[in-house]
């Protein structure tokens, strides 16, 4: 039936879009994530050299430097580890984009968002109207109401009318078509009423009804199972805005303590170590926005998912 095959065909193309959009997103998550490792990373390696020098002129310890040398070997893996992650998320891209293996994939851009808050009863009013499966199965239901009226009607009488014209004259004219008494018409009507079908019509009326109920019973049962989708949506939404509430706060001030370590590094009040411990704070900060963000942006494609747009 083409209504059931175009919601089936719809419901694919939301969540194949969804797929890309939040693979696209993953990618460059992970692509950020990469970065910040690798400058956690070069400042602890800045870290180690001045440790390094510091035991060498007998100021530092023979254990706070293994402290040290040991962070650098957990950062060093966990650097390899997100790189991994970039590489896995650009095959899953792929794979979704049905392209070679080969073909590298670079996320370019950054976290933008609108955050703005939702209504769950105006949402799940929306997905009642907009989601593929509920059209799927209200015209699976026309079509199962349909066939109970076409197996009914196997049990109810029929008439069928016909006409015919016959001719027995044999005598030949030369320019008109004349008839006689040897020619006439036939019209008849025929009535039937099946009496008994040894109770296949019966059979037939009860499975078609049985099918109905069982498109309705798995109908209600789709319209629970996006009713928890959206509420899974929205919960997850609703945190997501506290997160990134509570992000961009952090965002602020460690923006402003790069900025006041910057000016005392000018004015020689500051080292060079501190201003890069000062960076990686600054970095980690924005790299916890841009998580929240991703999960923001995520948490808000995954809704507008559940109420049938993408």
């Amino acid at each position: 039936m083409f209504e059931v095959s175009q919601a089936l065909l719809d419901k694919q193309i939301i969540e194949t879009a969804l797929s890309v959009k939040n693979g696209m997103h993953t990618l460059l998550l992970a692509q950020e994530y990469s970065k910040l490792n690798k400058i956690l990373l070069d400042n602890a390696k800045e870290h180690l050299d001045s440790i390094k020098r510091k035991y060498e002129s007998g100021e530092a310890s023979k254990t706070e430097l293994l402290i040290v040398e040991a962070s650098l070997s957990n950062l060093t893996q966990v650097y390899e580890s997100s790189l991994s992650q970039v590489r896995l998320s650009q095959e899953t891209l792929n794979n979704l984009l049905y392209l070679d293996k080969d073909v590298k994939i670079i996320a370019l851009g950054e976290f933008n968002y609108e955050a703005r808050d939702v209504a769950f009863d105006e949402g799940l009013l929306k997905a009642l109207e907009n989601r593929p499966e509920i059209k799927q199965y209200a015209a699976q239901i026309n079509a199962d109401k349909s066939a109970i009226e076409i197996a009914k009607s196997a049990s109810r009488p029929s008439i069928s009318a016909g006409w015919d014209y016959y001719s027995r004259s044999h005598a030949v004219t030369t320019t008109v078509n004349t008839r006689d008494w040897h020619d006439y018409n036939v019209i008849g009507v025929t009535f039937s009423w099946p009496i008994f079908d040894g109770w296949k019509t019966k059979a037939k009326v009860e499975q078609a009804v049985v099918d109905l109920r069982k498109t309705q019973l798995i109908r209600d049962r789709v319209i629970k199972d996006i009713s928890l989708e959206l509420k899974d949506a929205y919960l997850r939404l609703k945190d997501a805005l506290y997160k990134i509430s509570s992000s961009e706060s952090d965002l602020v001030v460690y923006k402003d303590n790069l900025r006041l370590v910057n000016d005392k590094y000018a004015k020689g009040q500051a080292s060079l170590l501190d201003k890069s411990d000062a960076g990686v704070k600054f970095a980690v900060a924005k790299f916890n926005r841009d998580q929240a963000a991703y999960d923001y942006i995520v948490s808000k494609s995954t809704f507008d998912k559940a109420t049938g747009g993408y």
